[in-house]
Parts: C-alpha cells; structure tokens; sequence
C-alpha cells in the first residue's frame, strides 16, 4: 500500500489509483478505497472505465454501517421509542438501540412518555459505525 501511495503522490499513471484502491478496500479501509476511484474517475481517459471506478466509489459509500441509538437521560430510555427511517417504532433497550443502516442520510426520531419528542438528520458512509446521542428534555 505505501508503495502505490508513495508512486501516486510522484504521479505514476492513474491506473495506480486503482490498484491502491483495491489493496485499501482489502484492508477495510472503504473510505480511502472511494477516494482513490473517484480520483482515478476523475483521471481515466476511457468512459466505461470512469463509469465504473465512480459507481464502485458509490457503492463502498453505500455500504451497510451501524447506526447505534443512545438515549440520555437514561430515565427517558425506560419508555422511549424509536424510529430509524420509515420503520416502525421501536423500544429503547438498555445499552442504546443498534441497527444496520445503508450509507447515506437517515432519520432518527425518539419519543418517550414525559419528554419532548427529538428528531434528527444523520449520515452514515463507508460501512463505518456512527454513535447517535439523543439528549431528552422533560416536557
């Protein structure tokens, strides 16, 4: 990997844009694989070539991450709901509320019993987990 970054930045063919996204999404590093494509995307010659280093850039964008719940303060937690998109409610278990999310912008509601209701835009990327704290207020 430090060969091909080292050979990218003294401006080796943009090809090597390529093969060094290939070796950094074998190492889970999705993020840096999409911005090697899109590079190389914005480098190659060949049309279907581009099309295609750009739509592998979307799709590691896309990839399913965690989305991980928090509510605060942990009293509100006992009767909260919460809704992750356009699924159903669902109860607040202790420890925060995880699910598995496609990259991209969700929203996440939480209402509970006694509380003002919160509602939030939030982004995901990359297969990463992203940790949410919604702080309640009484009502």
């Amino acid at each position: 990997r430090r060969l091909l970054e080292l050979a990218v930045s003294l401006g080796a063919h943009p090809t090597a844009l390529r093969a060094l996204a290939r070796v950094q999404e074998s190492q889970g590093d999705r993020r840096a694989a999409a911005g090697s494509l899109n590079r190389y995307a914005a480098l190659a010659t060949d049309a279907p070539d581009r099309d295609d280093a750009a739509a592998r850039a979307e799709q590691l964008r896309r990839t399913l991450g965690e989305l991980l719940v928090e509510v605060r303060p942990n009293r509100a937690g006992i009767t909260a709901r919460v809704w992750i998109d356009r699924d159903g409610p669902r109860p607040y278990p202790a420890g925060g509320l995880r699910s598995m999310v496609e990259g991209g912008e969700h929203r996440v509601r939480v209402e509970a019993q006694g509380w003002q209701t919160s509602e939030q835009r939030v982004s995901t990327a990359y297969g990463e987990r992203l940790a949410v704290r919604v702080v309640l207020t009484p009502q």
